[in-house]
């Protein structure tokens, strides 16, 4: 959590870092992706890396109904917020 912090509040810095790792990478395209990054890290304004189980359970039933998981999974399993602070931004 602490990496995207500073990528989002260092998105230039973030994208020099993202380009020496690959040659094929874009500066403005590794920029582009940056920015849709975030309502995926951080979605409708909840702290950073906050998951949402009516979320996960939405997925799961696309991944079901499209044949890509072949059996039930308990997402709330699959993963944990309490470690996120509740008020942190």
């Amino acid at each position: 959590m602490e990496g995207w912090k500073m990528a989002f509040a260092n998105p230039d810095q973030a994208v020099t870092y993202t380009l020496k790792y690959g040659a094929d990478l874009k500066q403005e395209h590794e920029r582009k992706m940056l920015e849709a990054s975030k309502p995926l890290v951080s979605p409708d304004n909840k702290p950073l890396g906050w998951m949402d189980v009516a979320v996960w359970q939405q997925m799961h039933r696309l991944l079901r109904e499209s044949g890509f998981l072949k059996k039930d999974v308990d997402v709330s399993l699959a993963f944990r917020v309490d470690y996120i602070p509740q008020n942190a931004k």
